[in-house]
């Protein structure tokens, strides 16, 4: 079994540190083998996660700008071909674009 991102919030700092303790104590006692150099066991108020920019000090989340840039890429090749006449696409291209447009929903509501 694998596990990959998770996250978790509390009030203030010190809160916040019990339970990475515990959650990182666990993991080891049931014999997760930890990428410690992949893990940010410390508290922080601004992280990048899952293609967002998680910022609570000013209670934002923003869609992160390689995922902007990614989506703009996609569109942009869409719409060139699209000036050059060219109106069918496989379903794979417009699955890609469709899916990262709604991935980004959370954040453009």
């Amino acid at each position: 079994m694998f596990l990959d991102d998770w996250l978790g919030g509390d009030r203030d700092l010190s809160s916040c540190l019990k339970p990475v303790k515990r959650v990182k104590q666990k993991l080891e006692v049931i014999g997760f083998l930890i990428a410690h150099e992949k893990c940010s066991w410390f508290p922080s108020q601004y992280v990048k996660w899952l293609g967002y920019v998680w910022d609570t000090n000013i209670g934002k989340i923003c869609v992160s700008v390689e995922r902007i840039d990614k989506a703009e890429k996609a569109a942009s090749l869409i719409l060139s071909e699209i000036g050059k006449g060219v109106l069918l696409f496989s379903a794979r291209t417009l699955a890609s674009i469709i899916g990262q447009l709604i991935s980004m929903q959370i954040v453009l509501g």
